[in-house]
């Protein structure tokens, strides 16, 4: 945005000379005003907008600006070997959804992750998902960090869930959990908690 300043002036009608400049005043109502961060697909923005800035006088330096946008994190389903997957049945991945009201926010999911018989979804923290009445199951809320994907493990019925979660001396999350699957009665695998602390 550019603003208008304007003064005025005497001029000798003799000579032509110049003086007794005014002050530089701004156009009326010429102010920096706030600009929407358009929404971009997939992506939540650090300012939904710009800094509004009024009064500016024509002395002041210009003014700079930036936005960032962030890259929304997944809902990741993973799949057991050996599990058979029904066919036309959706196992990909799905971007967490926008927030129409709020473009720095992710939004609340709305649809389901789909059923595989045999088998139980669980979120990141081992907690099965809930079924939904209409079919498939409800998934779990963003994370915190809506740049972080979320891992939804599909468990073989009859068997047990280990979870795993790093965390620093105060207590803060600074790893993604790992969710170990095992038959129930036996030893579950640590290869993946060791493959994640190297």
């Amino acid at each position: 945005q550019t603003l208008t300043y304007t003064r005025t002036a005497k001029i000798d009608p003799v000579t032509g000379a110049v003086s007794d400049y005014s002050t530089w005043t701004p156009k009326k109502g010429d102010d920096f005003t706030a600009v929407t961060s358009p929404a971009k697909e997939g992506y939540i923005v650090s300012k939904a907008t710009s800094t509004a800035i009024n009064d500016v006088p024509a002395t002041a330096d210009d003014t700079e600006e930036t936005i960032i946008y962030r890259k929304l994190g997944s809902y990741v389903p993973v799949v057991p070997e050996g599990v058979t997957v029904p066919p036309g049945t959706d196992t990909t991945s799905k971007v967490y959804p926008k927030n129409p009201n709020d473009p720095t926010k992710p939004g609340t999911p709305t649809t389901t992750i789909p059923e595989i018989p045999g088998t139980t979804p669980v979120g990141p923290d081992g907690t099965p998902l809930t079924k939904n009445p209409n079919g498939g199951y409800d998934l779990p809320p963003v994370p915190t960090d809506p740049t972080q994907n979320t891992t939804i493990t599909y468990v073989k019925d009859g068997s047990q869930v280990a979870v795993v979660h790093f965390v620093d001396e105060k207590g803060n999350s600074v790893n993604e959990s790992v969710v170990e699957i095992g038959d129930t009665g036996k030893e579950i695998s640590k290869s993946n908690v060791d493959a994640v602390k190297a």
